[in-house]
């Protein structure tokens, strides 16, 4: 779980290569399986470059097991304005039900 500074709308590679690896190891985004989003076609960004409203990104990520994923209850981003003055990322939560 953190900031993987990077996502599914660069062009750099680096994404494609890390899904490649952690697919062999069964781990799924816990965001993407909840919200049924594609990677790079985040609709809840987690940072904000800068600090601007205007510059959003999802860079932060769950990981979590395949076989966790039906185990998965809530998925949460936290709001600009609730944490802009914080940093210029919001939180990401995962509620599992283990």
């Amino acid at each position: 779980m953190g900031d993987f500074n990077d996502n599914g709308s660069y062009r750099s590679g680096h994404w494609t290569e890390l899904l490649a690896l952690l697919q062999p190891l069964g781990l799924v985004s816990a965001y993407h399986e909840h919200f049924q989003e594609p990677f790079g076609a985040e609709s809840r960004p987690t940072h904000y470059f800068k600090g601007n409203q205007g510059s959003p990104f999802h860079l932060d990520y769950c990981f979590v097991p395949k076989a966790w994923a039906g185990r998965i209850k809530t998925v949460n981003v936290g709001a600009y304005d609730e944490w802009h003055t914080v940093s210029d990322h919001v939180p990401l939560m995962v509620d599992l039900d283990l």
